[in-house]
């Protein structure tokens, strides 16, 4: 009984170490919603490094200079001729934003799955504990 719980343990904990690489592929396909966009971006509030995928396919990449109901002011330098550029952007255009620099959706992920492996393990050991090593 207890391989087959050892066994079971173990392909849980393979799938779970696969869990961040197929979440990170498939959030990419996420589309926010406006209040979500708009609740994020009050939460980070200015001065907040940030990198933003429009609906038209456009993407940003600047720092959040203003904060206001219908929009929020990203500023960044303007590739062409390396001035600094500010632009409105409306909460409804985004289609994905994250904060830039800091992976914090990684570290996030890559706890999680730590945190599921030791229960995991935590698991194999109450289990041989009952069954008594059989």
């Amino acid at each position: 009984m207890f391989r087959q719980a050892l066994s079971l343990v173990l392909a849980l904990l393979i799938g779970v170490a696969a869990l961040p690489q197929s979440f990170a592929q498939s959030s990419n396909s996420f589309q926010m919603k406006e209040e979500d966009v708009k609740k994020r971006v009050v939460e980070w509030g200015t001065n907040k490094n940030v990198s933003i995928k429009l609906k038209s396919k456009e993407k940003l990449k600047g720092r959040i200079s203003d904060v206001k109901e219908g929009y929020f002011t990203v500023q960044f330098v303007e590739k062409s001729n390396k001035q600094i550029t500010t632009r409105d952007v409306n909460y409804a255009d985004v289609t994905e934003i994250s904060a830039k620099g800091n992976g914090s959706a990684g570290k996030i992920i890559g706890y999680s799955a730590i945190g599921a492996a030791a229960g995991l393990v935590a698991a194999v050991f109450i289990i041989y504990a009952i069954t008594g090593g059989d």
